[in-house]
């Protein structure tokens, strides 16, 4: 699909995405959860630190059928967690919803 994935195993830094994502000459910083729009408040602050620095970075929820995008930027703070709001897309979870996926990532 024309990208470079790499997932990290991060151990010294709190928050760091799960993976970076390298395309098209650009590196991408996705953060990968499963039916929930929850993250954790060292997500979202290194996410904020990483944007306002100009860093490219998004927030993938998986569900069951299908694949959102959202950013950032929004997020909302909860109690004990951030909720991630602005939907940028919905992608269905097949090869070609992937491929939607990485052209849709944060430019």
């Amino acid at each position: 699909m024309g990208a470079f994935v790499q997932r990290l195993e991060v151990t010294t830094g709190a928050g760091v995405p799960d993976l970076a994502v390298v395309r098209k000459g650009k590196t991408h910083w996705v953060e990968l959860k499963w039916n929930t729009k929850h993250i954790r408040s060292v997500q979202f602050v290194w996410g904020a630190k990483a944007h306002n620095a100009g860093a490219l970075v998004n927030y993938v929820v998986g569900r069951e059928k299908t694949i959102e995008l959202y950013n950032i930027v929004d997020a909302v703070p909860m109690t004990n967690t951030f909720k991630v709001t602005t939907l940028i897309n919905v992608f269905d979870k097949t090869p070609a919803g992937v491929e939607k996926l990485l052209d849709s990532l944060q430019t």
